[in-house]
């Protein structure tokens, strides 16, 4: 597992959010934590992987129960 620190701008790159939404996910608990750095942040890389990992599974998942509930399936 990746244990490497990055900074805001990779994470957003890596998620395609804005730093609002990512700070706003943290405080609903939807997002990892980020870790204080002095006076800066970082995010675990790993923990954001597996936060990406999770969200394109439950878009799977979605897509799967709409085919299985549309009319064409019946």
């Amino acid at each position: 597992m990746n244990q490497r620190l990055i900074r805001l701008p990779q994470v957003k790159a890596m998620v395609g959010l804005g730093r609002s939404s990512i700070y706003d996910r943290i405080k609903r608990g939807e997002f990892p934590q980020q870790i204080k750095l002095g006076r800066s942040s970082g995010w675990v890389e790993a923990e954001v992987q597996v936060w990406i990992s999770e969200q394109i599974q439950a878009s799977r998942r979605e897509q799967v129960n709409a085919l299985a509930h549309s009319p064409a399936t019946r």
